[in-house]
C-alpha cells in the first residue's frame, strides 16, 4: 500500500478529518487510497498559527488529545483517498488550516510553487509502528 508520512499534529488533523489538504513542495501523479503515518517527529513551530483556528485549536490542546493516537507520532493513524493534486496559492477559498500551513512554511521554508494534495474519506486504523520515509513510500498493509 502507498503511505505518506505528516508531521504531527497535522496527521491527526487529517484522521480526524478536519485536515484536507496536505500542502507539498512536490506534486504527485498518484491517486488513491494512501495509508497516514504520523511522523516520529512533531513540528512544533507550524503549530502556533493553529492557535488562530478556535476549534482547531481546542482540539490540539484539550487534555484529551494529549494522549490521543491521533496525535502521537511514529504511528500509522488512518486511510484516504488522494483524489488530486492542484497549485496551491494560500487564497482563503481554499482550507483555512491549510492557508495558514502555507503562511508557517513560508516562514520556515521559503520557496515560490506549493501543491495541494486533496484528501478525502479519512477512515481511522488500528494504529500500528512505522519508520516513515519522504514522499510516498510503499507499506506492507493488509487490513
Amino acid at each position: 500500500m502507498k503511505a505518506l508520512s505528516v508531521k504531527q499534529p497535522f496527521a491527526g488533523l487529517i484522521a480526524r478529518g478536519i485536515k484536507t489538504l496536505e500542502i507539498r513542495s512536490q506534486k504527485t501523479n498518484y491517486r488513491g487510497e494512501l495509508l497516514i503515518c504520523s511522523a516520529s517527529k512533531p513540528v512544533h513551530e507550524l503549530t502556533n498559527y493553529y492557535h488562530y483556528l478556535g476549534d482547531i485549536s481546542s482540539i490540539l490542546y484539550s487534555p484529551e488529545s494529549m494522549n490521543d493516537r491521533f496525535y502521537q507520532n511514529g504511528l500509522s493513524i488512518c486511510k484516504v483517498n488522494l483524489i488530486d493534486c492542484i497549485p496551491f496559492d494560500g487564497t482563503s477559498e481554499q482550507n483555512l488550516a491549510a492557508c495558514l500551513e502555507k503562511e508557517a512554511i513560508n516562514n520556515y521554508f521559503p520557496k515560490p510553487n506549493y501543491y495541494a494534495w486533496v484528501l478525502e474519506g479519512a477512515k481511522p486504523i488500528e494504529p500500528f509502528r512505522v519508520k516513515g520515509q519522504l514522499g510516498i513510500f510503499n507499506i506492507e498493509f493488509n487490513r
